[in-house]
């Protein structure tokens, strides 16, 4: 990725924060990497993690890292603690010729110096970028230096947060493209995998497969979810450690990042390569809803309605192969629909995994989640429904006389005995005219099964 790249991710924010009256003379102060688990649902602990922001205008990844730019004239600066023997036991710091030559910075400051150089600026505001992740409710990282406080009368942490975030919503045509790579990779990732499972194995080694075709990837987009039998009725399945038995249907969720882009595929499929009769037909249902609503994927789109019309294609599927009976709009009406997919049909995707939505208007620090939205082009988002046998669930709506006569649960124990869980999930850009699928693995039992044995 070129330092262009990043400048202009810059210069795009600059216009944003000019036009809302923020001085030309002012300063943008950014906290690099996070020590913490960082505020994405879908990511844990990585003490190198750099903050979504930081990567989107900046890029390096490094510990103790932060930087600061000016907007009038775009000069870069890199801030890091003054050189200490002991850090390089963890990693090398940026050098003053790498912050020039590789990342087109005016050079590297200490965190001690910070007084002195902020005098020399003499800014009118400083910016500083503080705010709630609308996904895990989690503060997000800010810069922070005993010197601002001397600066206290002109840091302001209101403005940049936010519009960070509405400048991430709509990915350049720059961002697609790694995107992109991200979801090629990780494509050829879950074609390893599915092409080389065998009974036997550890569901760990589905990652390792994965792994070994996504050389390129800055690192996992989130921890691989590689659930066999039983374990694919976990939607966040994490450990990774069973034995895949003959039989079983495989749900592996993995994503790569690359550039700081993040991927999300899900694909399903069965360990010894041939669908059973209810893993084919549970399949078929989940399969078909989620053709019909990236079908509907377009600019203006309400993702809210196309969401509404997936989790009934899901109950219309249920009751023809005999799980379910019924009226599906009543079922809708009383929720059923969350017995059998207790999740929503997609999210925004990019520097986060699950990545921020619009806001809700220009004064309000709340976010629009995905299905609450008008899909607009430059959108990225995920398609993903999902069918689980999940034994609290079902339970409870055997106990809930309400609805338990919509159940058909001779046929479900039957089934479940097959299949743990399905999902399938695709990685797509809105575009003008409707959509980019940027997800390219088997899909269809057919092709799926003729993947297996080729």
């Amino acid at each position: 990725m070129s330092k262009e790249y990043y400048l202009e991710n810059r210069r795009r924010l600059t216009r944003s924060l000019m036009s809302k009256k923020v001085p030309a003379n002012s300063l943008i102060f950014l906290k690099g990497n996070v020590y913490y688990p960082e505020f994405d649902s879908d990511t844990n602990y990585d003490p190198l993690l750099c903050d979504p922001n930081f990567k989107y205008l900046i890029g390096p990844e490094y510990r103790e890292l932060s930087a600061c730019f000016h907007l009038l004239s775009e000069n870069l600066y890199f801030i890091i603690p003054k050189p200490d023997p002991d850090t390089a036991f963890f990693a090398y710091a940026m050098t003053q010729d790498e912050a020039v030559g590789t990342w087109g910075a005016k050079g590297v400051i200490y965190e001690e110096e910070l007084e002195k150089f902020i005098n020399e600026i003499k800014p009118e505001k400083i910016l500083l970028s503080s705010g709630i992740d609308s996904n895990s409710g989690h503060a997000t990282p800010t810069y922070d230096n005993p010197e601002l406080a001397k600066f206290a009368t002109i840091v302001d942490k209101t403005i940049l947060f936010p519009a960070l975030n509405d400048l991430r919503t709509i990915k350049s045509e720059q961002d697609i493209e790694f995107l992109r790579k991200a979801c090629a990779m990780t494509c050829l990732g879950h074609k390893q995998a599915m092409k080389n499972v065998k009974v036997g194995m550890r569901e760990f080694n589905l990652a390792a497969l994965f792994f070994s075709q996504t050389l390129e990837m800055d690192s996992w987009a989130y921890p691989p979810i590689c659930g066999s039998g039983p374990n694919a009725a976990y939607l966040h399945y994490e450990l990774n450690t069973d034995e895949i038995k003959d039989g079983h249907l495989i749900l592996c969720d993995m994503g790569a990042k690359y550039k700081g882009l993040c991927a999300d595929i899900t694909c399903t499929f069965p360990a010894n390569g041939k669908f059973s009769k209810w893993q084919e037909l549970v399949y078929n249902v989940v399969l078909k809803a989620q053709v019909n609503a990236v079908a509907k994927l377009r600019p203006f789109a309400d993702y809210g309605e196309i969401q509404t019309g997936s989790y009934k294609d899901l109950l219309q599927g249920l009751v023809d192969i005999g799980l379910m009976k019924g009226d599906v709009n009543e079922m809708f009406a009383k929720n059923i629909h969350r017995t059998w997919m207790p999740h929503g049909l997609g999210h925004f995707i990019g520097y986060k995994t699950h990545d921020v939505g619009p806001r809700k208007n220009d004064t309000d620090s709340s976010y629009f989640r995905l299905p609450e939205v008008k899909l607009n082009r430059g959108m990225c988002v995920t398609v993903e429904p999902g069918i689980y046998f999940i034994d609290i669930l079902l339970n409870q709506a055997k106990q809930d006389s309400n609805i338990s006569n919509f159940f058909v649960f001779d046929k479900i124990e039957e089934a479940k005995k097959e299949v743990g869980g399905v999902r399938i999930e695709d990685t797509l850009a809105i575009t003008e005219n409707g959509y980019d699928n940027l997800t390219n693995v088997p899909r269809t039992v057919k092709e799926i099964e003729a993947w297996m044995a080729s």
